[in-house]
């Protein structure tokens, strides 16, 4: 049958991931650093928010919000190209 039973419920023989969670059974934490994140827009030209996310190996929507997230501590910019994001790291 494999690790989820006929009803969705986990079985014994699934792996439960490391990661900490929080007490509603939500991962906590960051799988991803932030030099992750601005190691993959410095070793592109013109990356949109997809080409992080790939490079990070991450859903696009991580990588938006953490992309966000940069922006607006000053990391990092965005502009728009086309119907595109594209980051850049601030010198």
């Amino acid at each position: 049958m494999g690790p989820i039973g006929i009803f969705g419920r986990l079985t014994q023989d699934m792996t439960v991931t490391d990661r900490p969670r929080d007490d509603h059974g939500r991962l906590t934490g960051n799988a991803y650093s932030d030099a992750d994140f601005l190691e993959a827009i410095a070793d592109q030209d013109m990356p949109t928010t997809g080409d992080v996310a790939r490079a990070v190996g991450c859903a696009r929507t991580t990588a938006y919000g953490r992309l966000k997230r940069l922006e607006e501590s000053g990391t990092v910019e965005s502009r728009d190209v086309g119907s595109a994001l594209v980051w850049t790291v601030v010198d």
